[in-house]
Parts: structure tokens; C-alpha cells; sequence
């Protein structure tokens, strides 16, 4: 009795009949799974063999006895064989980055089989899932993340249960998943968008655009690059999303926002006096300026400053309303509006004067030094400007009165020769280009 190992889906028992016996009528083949286990009849036959149609490709022991007309004799010594597997199915191919709602995995026919089985693993040599048993040859897989890359493997499954062993691709798939690390940077001129995407042959994008973050969102273009350059006519903020598409589009990206860059602020040069009432303010050229924003202030702050001036030349003739010291700063435009910060510094300036000045306040006399008489007064309310004063002094105090010192400070000391109790009378006047103001209040003072 023999069992044969060659053939795939069964196994095929034969033997000869033993020279000792009369003529048989047929024979009964029994089946065991151990050598010494328990063996069952499969069936009864009159040839000289039997194809065993087994669900399994472990091995079989068997045992044949013969049949005549008296009865059954001795069973035989027992042989053992196996049956083959079907063949592996042949896959043929797995979407990498085509399918956005899952990957498809594809395989050629196979000859007797009746079913095939689909499993995943996540390395070419990793463990093996089984996904689902179908009777196509293409299997769609929808249950893996976008983006992430898998393994498949299809086994065949005949009409006996008997499974092949797995396909042999070796090649991953991917379902196509949205862009990452979408950026937006700001030139002057336009908006620069790039992105992390996949470099499969077939995929592109579609870009799409807002004016706020949550949308509406429309499509604006499309692109084979993972780059795009907008070019926005507006300083205003814009947000994008992306999206990848092949045989069907992706989710779109997380929205990423940006906005013109500004030119450089200009560099302050003066503010010089210019005729009656004007100051002429000056600045250097920035290459990339359409434009300037001139802002003045009467603090160096600029908490409350205006704008009094737009130019497109590197010069502004400003009209001023009093004779105050006034402060500037100035802005650089862009081509679509977008504004710089500030220049850095400022320049500060007054006009020529249109009348003389007012009188200084709040003026003072000390007389609590032996070496010195020091007196002091306040600038004129209401003005920021810093005038020279003339110190009038005088030994009797109806004069006549002699100017002994022109200071811009606000304060004097009189080294005076004489020691109480002679005295010193003093006024002080205010001094500008138009001329000079009226005395301040007349006072005595005296060494000590």
C-alpha cells in the first residue's frame, strides 16, 4: 500500500492484491491522522487505488483490507501521504497614494479556486490579519488610515477548503491622504504656499482660498508641485486649504493663514525749518515703496500722533498751527497698500516763528547764598519750545536795567560782587527769531 505526496488537492491511495488471497470483490480504505490512531472507513471500492479529495495539506495515514465473498480480511500495515495545495495566487498589483477612501488590491484568477483570502500585514515579512474571503479577484481596502503604507497577501481557497500558500507582491500600498505642514509666507508681491505631498506619478492638488479662517472656501487652482505662488492685490489676510487628488480628491488640509509682506520703514534724515509755519521733513528712499505715510506728533511717544502727509517722493512740506517743537516719524506703502511699522527714530523740528514769544512764568529769586543769587522761571504755558531768555539786572529797582546773560536754560546764577544788604533787581525775557517778549515780573535778590 502506498500514499502519494505529489499531487495537489488529494491524495491518491494505491496497492496491490496480495498473492495469498482468492479473488477479492473489493476493497475498504480506512484513514487515521496518526499512525497509531484510530482508523476510519472512507469508502469501498473495486479498482486498485483511491483519490482521497482531503481539506488539508497535513499528512494522512492509511490502511486497506480486502473484500470477497466469505467476508473482510486483515487490514493492511498502514501508509501515509499528503496532498499539495492549490497554487498561490498571482497578484498582480496595490494602490499606492490613487484611492483617497482606501487602497485596491488586485490579483489574476487561479485555476479550482473557489474563494480567495485577503490578509494585511504592516511590513512585506510582518504578521499577517486576514481582512475578509471574497470570491473576486480584487479586494478594496477601507478600514486603513490615510497615509499609512501596508502589505498585502491573497491566499486561494478550492472547492475541498484546501488553502494555497500566501501571493509573493512585495510591493506596499498607501490610500491617498491629504497634505501636511501646509505653510504660507508673505512677499511683497505675492503669497508663497508650499507642502508635504505624496510624488506618485498621476496626483495633483487643488488649492483652495478664504478671507477668513472658517471659509467659505473655494477652489482657486490646481497644481502638479507641492508650491504655489498667489498673487493677492490686497494686504488683507488670506487662508488656504489643500487637497490631494488622483482617482478621487482628499480631505482638505487645516487652513493656514498669511498676508503681504510690508516694505522696510525709511530712515528719518531732518525736519528743518522752512519758511513762516512749515517744517520740511526729509527721509530716505526704501527700494520697494510705492509710497509714503508721514505722522507727527508733539510728543516723542507718538501716543497721540497724525498723519499729515502721503507722498511718493522722500520729502513732505508740513504746514504746522503754532510754534511748537513737533516730532516725525514716518511709513512705508507697498504696491497693494500693506503698510510698514514706523520708522525707528524720529526727527523733530519747528517752524520759523510768526511772532515773538511769550512770557516766561513763574519767575523766582533766591537769595540764600553767599557766593551767588540764583533765580529761575518756567517756559510760557502751551508751547514745547525751548526759546533763549535774556537776564536783565539792574542796582535800583527802577533801572535802568542791563542785559548781563542770554541762556536756553531755565535757570541762572548771578555771581554778584556785593553782599546784603545791597540788592540786585532782575526781570527775564523770552527770545525767539520774530523777537522778544515782554518782561516777567521784577524781583530783588541779594548774597547772604
Amino acid at each position: 500500500v502506498s500514499a502519494s505526496t505529489t499531487l495537489q488537492g488529494y491524495i491518491r491511495v494505491s496497492w496491490k492484491p496480495s498473492p495469498l488471497d482468492s479473488t477479492p470483490t473489493s476493497y475498504i480504505v480506512y484513514r487515521s491522522t496518526s499512525s497509531n490512531g484510530t482508523y476510519t472507513p472512507l469508502d469501498t471500492v473495486t479498482v486498485l487505488y483511491f483519490n482521497d479529495s482531503v481539506s488539508s495539506t497535513d499528512y494522512y495515514y492509511y490502511k486497506v483490507s480486502a473484500v470477497n465473498s466469505i467476508g473482510e480480511g486483515n487490514l493492511s500495515n498502514y501508509t501515509y501521504g499528503y496532498a499539495l495545495g492549490p497554487s498561490a495566487p498571482v497578484a498582480v498589483s496595490v494602490s499606492y497614494d490613487i484611492y483617497p477612501a482606501g487602497i485596491l488590491f488586485t490579483w489574476n484568477k487561479s485555476s479550482g479556486a473557489a474563494s480567495y483570502i485577503v490578509s494585511r500585514a504592516s511590513y512585506a515579512s510582518g504578521t499577517k490579519t486576514i481582512l475578509d474571503t471574497v470570491s473576486d479577484t480584487s479586494f478594496f481596502d477601507t478600514t486603513v488610515s490615510a497615509g499609512v503604507t501596508r502589505y498585502y497577501f491573497v491566499q486561494q481557497r478550492n472547492a475541498n477548503g484546501l488553502t494555497s500558500s500566501y501571493s509573493t507582491l512585495s510591493t506596499s500600498g498607501r490610500r491617498l491622504a491629504r497634505p501636511r505642514s501646509l505653510m504660507v509666507t508673505g512677499y511683497l508681491n505675492y503669497l508663497h504656499l508650499s507642502w508635504s505631498g505624496s510624488t506618485t506619478n498621476g496626483v495633483y492638488y487643488k488649492i483652495y482660498r478664504a478671507t477668513s479662517s472658517g471659509g467659505p472656501f473655494t477652489i482657486l487652482d490646481s497644481t502638479i508641485t507641492s508650491s504655489y505662488n498667489d498673487s493677492v492685490t490686497s494686504p488683507d489676510i488670506y487662508y488656504y486649504k489643500i487637497s490631494s487628488v488622483n482617482k478621487g480628491e482628499s480631505e482638505q488640509t487645516t487652513s493656514a493663514g498669511g498676508y503681504l509682506s510690508s516694505p522696510s520703514f525709511p530712515d528719518m534724515v531732518s525736519a528743518s525749518s522752512g519758511s513762516v509755519a512749515v517744517i520740511s521733513v526729509v527721509w530716505r528712499k526704501v527700494s520697494d515703496a510705492k509710497s509714503y505715510k508721514l505722522y507727527r506728533s508733539v510728543s516723542t511717544d507718538f501716543t497721540h500722533s497724525v498723519l499729515v502727509g502721503s507722498v511718493t517722493d522722500t520729502s513732505f512740506t508740513d504746514t504746522v498751527p503754532s510754534d511748537s517743537m513737533y516730532y516725525y516719524r514716518c511709513k512705508s506703502v507697498g504696491p497693494f497698500g500693506q503698510e510698514s511699522s514706523l520708522s525707528s527714530g524720529y526727527v523733530r523740528g519747528v517752524r520759523s516763528p510768526t511772532s515773538a514769544p511769550p512770557v516766561p512764568e513763574s519767575f523766582q529769586v533766591n537769595s540764600n547764598n553767599s557766593s551767588y543769587i540764583y533765580m529761575y522761571w518756567s517756559m510760557p504755558s502751551g508751547t514745547l519750545v525751548n526759546y533763549s531768555y535774556k537776564i536783565h539786572r539792574s542796582e535800583s529797582e527802577s533801572g535802568p536795567f542791563a542785559v548781563i546773560d542770554s541762556v536756553t536754560s531755565t535757570s541762572y546764577y548771578d555771581y554778584v560782587s556785593k553782599t546784603f544788604p545791597d540788592k540786585y533787581w532782575y526781570f527775564v525775557t523770552s527770545r525767539n527769531a520774530a523777537g522778544e517778549s515782554a518782561p516777567s515780573d521784577t524781583l530783588s535778590g541779594s548774597r547772604r
